[in-house]
């Protein structure tokens, strides 16, 4: 499975995503580099892991979705639904589901098991 890795060249000055590559449909992982500040999203939708290095945290504006789990070295901030562990080509895991952060906020989680921790990454 590809890993894409995001570097502070991907965000703006105010944190948000302005990538070249859509994450919003995304075939594979992917990682955000350490000591980015909160990480600004639309949306994110992985078929793999999402994975923020320690000194962060994710927002998105609509969802968040991994195949894989979903770990952030900060916390999670997100407005509608989140789900970790939608794996559709082999049987799911119970570690494809844990979503691993200091602290979380927004709307539902759909599918995972939160555990917060004092360092998620």
């Amino acid at each position: 499975m590809n890993t894409l890795k995001l570097t502070r060249s991907d965000f703006d000055a105010n944190g948000k995503y302005v990538g070249a590559v859509d994450i919003n449909g995304y075939d594979g992982n992917v990682e955000i580099e350490e000591r980015l500040g909160w990480c600004v999203f639309v949306a994110i939708k992985v078929t793999g892991y999402l994975r923020a290095k320690a000194g962060w945290g994710i927002k998105a504006g609509e969802g968040i979705k991994a195949g894989s789990g979903i770990k952030a070295g900060s916390g999670i901030d997100f407005k509608f639904q989140l789900f970790a562990g939608v794996v559709t080509w082999r049987k799911r895991t119970a570690e494809d589901g844990v979503i691993r952060c200091t602290s979380i906020n927004g709307g539902d989680i759909v599918l995972g098991e939160v555990i917060i921790t004092a360092d998620a990454a």
